[in-house]
């Protein structure tokens, strides 16, 4: 089993092996497609109301596709397609209404 990991915010490769198949040992590459594969990571930051709290950092984006259960349900490639600072706001003001009730 192969299980990529990066620890920094996006990185591409394939995979070289050599496969041994009946005792012939065969050179592979592995690919997406011809291309390489793509690895994120997620950019965090520390919550400005509770140091306790990381959030992801979408305002390090330069854009966001959001998908919620609509998108899931009806099957709608993508996501909905957002501003990264208008979303902050947003997910900010959500949180606000949070913490008052």
């Amino acid at each position: 089993m192969l299980v990529p990991t990066t620890a920094e915010h996006f990185c591409e490769f394939t995979f070289k092996m050599d496969v041994l198949v009946n005792g012939v040992r065969t050179p592979m590459k592995l690919d997406n497609n011809g291309k390489p594969f793509r690895l994120n990571a997620l950019i965090e930051k520390t919550d400005k109301k509770r140091d306790d709290l990381t959030r992801i950092d979408v305002t390090a984006y330069d854009v966001l596709y959001v998908h919620t259960e609509n998108d899931v349900n009806r099957r709608r490639p993508g996501g909905s397609r957002w501003d990264p600072a208008a979303y902050e706001r947003a997910y900010d003001d959500y949180l606000s209404i949070l913490r008052d009730e």
